[in-house]
Order: C-alpha cells, then structure tokens, then sequence
C-alpha cells in the first residue's frame, strides 16, 4: 500500500525544516488528485481513508524523538481537508462523508488514541486558518462528529479534549448581544479562537447547535 511507504519515508526524515517540507507535500497529494473536480473524488476519499488507516496502524511506534512530526503532518493534513470542502463550495454529500469518516474513526476502538486526540486539537484552528467565514450548515456538520464522540466514546480522555479544544473555545469566545444593538450597526467582529477566526454571528450559532443536539 502506497502509504505504507510513505509513512516509513516519513519516518527517517531529519531536521525540522526538511521534515515540514516533507509533510507539506505530503498533505498537498490529496489537493492535487483529480485538482479539477468539482467535488471530493473517489481516489481523494480512498486517499483519505488510507492515511488515517496506515497513520492508526503504526502510530504506537513513533517515539518522543519523532512524535512532532506526526502531529505536524495530520495538521496539514486536515488543513487540506478543509481547503478542498472549501473549495467545492461544501457541498451537502462531501460534507456528510467527510463528517461519517471522522466520526467512525473517533468512535472505534481500534483506532489509535493519540491519532483521534490530534485531529480534535487541529480542527478549530486548521478551520480558522482556512475559511473564517464557513457557513452556518457547514459548520453544524463538521462539528457533529464530535458531538457524536461525547456522547458515545468510552474514553474520558477524548471526551475531555473534545470539551477543552473544540468547544470550549468557541462557547468561551461567544459575545452576548445588548437587545438594543443591532448586529448590523458596526462591523462584524471577527474573535480569535485557537489560531483562527469566527465571527460574532457564527460563535452564537454554534452555542445554539450545541444547546440542541448536545443531549444524551
């Protein structure tokens, strides 16, 4: 499998700069398989799915000396991820893929744990960095893997984290409104939350979509 090879290249890669150069073109493969589609393509899911798969596999054997490479490259990794939903306008059925394949893997307990705690820890801030301004339906749909995750994971650990770096720091960043301000009366104010920006109107739609679905 191709990206057995991969994560063993990676693997013997030294100095810091090589290596973030190394996982920069790694992460950008999936951008450029089939660059022209309108939507996710059958090889960027299959691509997808086989980095989480071969990086799960493997991850109990990377040692402190390599650990932070790894977790630079799942980081450009989803950062991809989100550059190509962003880019095919996040249309309905990418969006539910992208947001079933993250919440089977969370879920499984056979997934590496240290894998699953990274992509809860770059998710906010990845999808700051790439689109400040993602729509409302777009983002109730990539937070609902979580949302699944805290009400269905044995791990408290995870359960923890998904509070800590994902919700928390939107709900903590949320601006209550005086009932006599108009949200059109100034300019819309862009909150820093975890590296990247959410807008006022955006952070109060996410506490309404947590107070309704957060139930178990």
């Amino acid at each position: 499998m191709l990206w057995e090879g991969i994560f063993f290249m990676f693997w013997h890669s030294d100095k810091s700069q090589y290596q973030r150069d190394v996982a920069i073109k790694i992460s950008n493969i999936l951008g450029e398989l089939d660059k022209e589609s309108t939507e996710w393509s059958d090889r960027q899911k299959l691509w997808l799915e086989s980095c989480l798969f071969i990086l799960s596999r493997h991850w109990h054997k990377v040692d402190n000396f390599r650990i932070d490479k790894y977790l630079m490259l799942v980081r450009f990794i989803i950062n991809q991820c989100f550059e190509i939903l962003k880019k095919t306008h996040y249309q309905a059925k990418d969006l539910s893929w992208f947001s079933d394949t993250l919440k089977s893997f969370l879920v499984d307990l056979d997934k590496a744990e240290g894998l699953k705690l990274q992509l809860v820890d770059v998710m906010v801030p990845e999808l700051g960095k790439v689109d400040n301004q993602i729509n409302l339906t777009a983002l109730a749909t990539l937070l609902e893997p979580f949302l699944h995750t805290l009400a269905n994971s044995t791990s408290s650990v995870l359960r923890e984290r998904i509070n800590e770096n994902i919700f928390t720091p939107l709900l903590e960043s949320n601006v209550t409104l005086d009932s006599s301000e108009s949200e059109d009366s100034e300019p819309e104010d862009l909150r820093q939350v975890d590296g990247g920006k959410l807008s006022k109107s955006s952070r109060k739609a996410v506490k309404a979509l947590i107070n309704q679905k957060f139930v178990f």
